[in-house]
């Protein structure tokens, strides 16, 4: 064994070009050190695998592989990898520093608010979405693999390092070193993961269960721990722990936490489910819940200081309404106003004043916020285009699309495909029926939607009319209409792009906004019609489950667009996801290169 891992690497100690700064933290994975990279000249985090880890060649390989995909994801909200590299004998890593601290010491040694937390832990599930949408997987969520910057940022460590201690197929071949808290396996094929944050197929061993679903119900964990500063699974030992996590009942926020928003209660009772088929399908969803939950916290925390700033600091009486809420009677803070003038009236005019300009300041931002027609709270819902040119090219090709230009803006929230599905199949209809105006306006009123997308699309002698009307769903009223037209079939992808950036503005968002996340969509994807309309035939056998018979449409958009990435990508996840790495590792240097 190398002299260097015997014992604790001292400081200025080298390993290729990083000089040793100082030891910052060691687990069952390894040593971690803050070390200068002479090369570049800044600081990294350096971890140092145990020869116990790194002496399999088979796993190392399977690790290589899967640290060299996590390291190509270019994220905020994710720790980037540097490098993996091997120094006379000795594995390591080397990883972005982050000057912070963990989620765990957030949670229970400062005690931070709720608010704060679902503010990280929204972050933590963007990064995480970028990981899934690559087909990566971290197999082992927990509060210490999610550090939170000194500006209040999170980012998630430790992309495919579960792959070091992850058994090789079926074997238990080895007893490898691990945290006092990681399940140490003697049953073949069970995967290895934190106790406490594992999901009930990783509990069981069903290792080819294991999947982007398994992180929801990891992530699940974590929200529940952030509600409750306590473990939403724990037993008297580790095997009573993973029993309870594979078999117990899903635990409830409000036990512990009676204060806790509704909405919280429900998003964690869905990543929790045992069954990954009832969990949120995309942890996109889940981000996109979270978004939503911490914009209704903060309307309500607005609500209650600018009445009391309104109210110059003076008592109120409050009622509470059916939701729960404060809510302060005007009429209390007028009085007691009048009152204050007739006993001081040398202040009459200093207050007088002041009640002049809250009262305009308030109609003022009532005013410009009712003139938006969505605010950043609002989900819309798309529907199917309503085609009547008579060529099929454009059935599922405009939606698809659309989606893709619309999934850009940081503004709007699309209600995904696969809620779609569920929402259907909740009416007691087909998941796969067609999304038509009346069915999407029933959608969203069972679902608090606020508005719906109705595309068309229509013939004009050789010319096409594309029209997106933005629809109120719960009163029937339109909100924003555009319309754009295209000369020819080859321009109708530039021409949706268009209508979709001007309806973005009329909908409330701004032209900054849309200015710097507007990638047309001919550029973001493909130009080509018959290209989308394979992929959108490969989106649809996905979302029915048919992830195999999904392939060869995605193959045939990549044969039409060479450099359709997003044709790549789609099938990159299917392989992955199948266990196909050495071919969702060459499709993911296609669409790198």
């Amino acid at each position: 064994m190398n002299s260097k891992v015997d014992k604790e690497l001292a400081a200025n100690t080298t390993l290729s070009h990083y000089r040793i700064v100082s030891k910052i933290g060691a687990g069952g994975m390894g040593e971690v050190y803050l070390a200068q990279d002479t090369k570049l000249e800044r600081k990294v985090a350096l971890k140092i695998f145990p020869v116990e880890l790194t002496s399999n060649q088979d796993r190392m390989r399977r690790f290589t592989r899967e640290a060299k995909a996590a390291a190509a994801l270019n994220h905020p909200n994710i720790a980037h990898i540097y490098e993996i590299g091997e120094d006379e004998g000795i594995h390591f890593i080397a990883m972005e520093f982050i000057d912070g601290v963990t989620l765990r010491a957030k949670i229970h040694r400062e005690q931070a608010d709720l608010k704060k937390l679902l503010r990280y832990l929204h972050h933590a599930a963007e990064g995480l979405a970028k990981a899934h949408a690559a087909g990566i997987v971290h197999r082992d969520l927990k509060p210490d693999n999610i550090m939170i910057t000194r500006d209040g940022h999170a980012k998630t460590l430790d992309f495919g390092l579960a792959k070091l201690i992850e058994p090789l197929e079926e074997s238990d071949d080895d007893e490898l070193a691990s945290e006092m808290e990681t399940a140490v396996r003697s049953t073949p094929g069970v995967v290895r993961g934190t106790v406490g944050y594992m999901a009930p197929e990783q509990a069981r061993g069903d290792t080819k269960a294991v999947d982007h679903r398994s992180d929801i119900f990891s992530f699940g964990c974590l929200l529940y721990e952030a509600a409750t500063r306590q473990r939403a699974f724990t037993g008297q030992d580790s095997l009573d722990s993973l029993h309870k996590i594979a078999y117990g009942p899903t635990p409830s926020i409000k036990d512990v936490s009676p204060d806790a928003p509704d909405d919280l209660q429900r998003i964690i009772r869905r990543c929790l489910a045992k069954d990954p088929d009832e969990r949120y399908q995309t942890i996109k969803d889940v981000a996109i819940e979270l978004k939503e939950l911490r914009r209704e916290l903060a309307g309500r925390t607005l609500e209650i200081t600018t009445t009391q700033a309104f109210g110059i600091g003076v008592p109120a009486t409050t009622t509470t309404s059916p939701s729960g809420t404060a809510s302060t009677t005007a009429i209390s803070s007028a009085r007691y106003i009048v009152g204050e003038i007739t006993r001081h009236k040398k202040g009459a005019i200093l207050i007088a004043a002041l009640a002049t300009v809250a009262i305009a300041a308030s109609i003022l931002f009532l005013h410009f916020r009712s003139a938006r027609a969505l605010t950043e709270k609002d989900t819309i819902l798309l529907t199917d285009f309503v085609n009547t040119t008579g060529d099929s090219v454009f059935d599922g090709t405009l939606k698809q699309a659309l989606a893709v230009q619309l999934g850009q803006s940081p503004f709007l929230n699309i209600f995904s495909e696969d809620r779609v599905r569920e929402a259907l199949k909740f009416m007691g209809r087909s998941p796969d029926e067609r999304v038509t105006r009346d069915v999407a306006r029933e959608i969203c009123q069972r679902q608090g939607l606020k508005a719906m997308l109705v595309g068309s699309i229509a013939s004009l002698g050789n010319h096409y009319v594309i029209t997106l009307d933005a629809i109120n769903a719960q009163t029937g009223d339109a909100i924003a209409r555009e319309q754009a037209e295209s000369e020819n079939k080859e321009q109708v992808l530039h021409a949706l792009s268009e209508a979709a950036m001007k309806l973005r503005e009329k909908l409330g968002e701004s032209l900054q906004s849309i200015q710097k996340f507007d990638a047309p969509i001919q550029q973001a994807t493909t130009s080509s019609l018959e290209a989308f309309k394979a992929l959108s035939l490969g989106v649809e056998q996905q979302l029915k489950g048919k992830y195999l018979e999904a392939i060869p449409y995605f193959k045939r958009a990549a044969e039409i667009d060479p450099n359709f990435a997003l044709a790549y990508a789609r099938m990159a996840s299917i392989y992955y996801n199948s266990r196909q790495y050495d071919l969702a590792a060459s499709l993911r240097v296609t669409t790198t290169t």
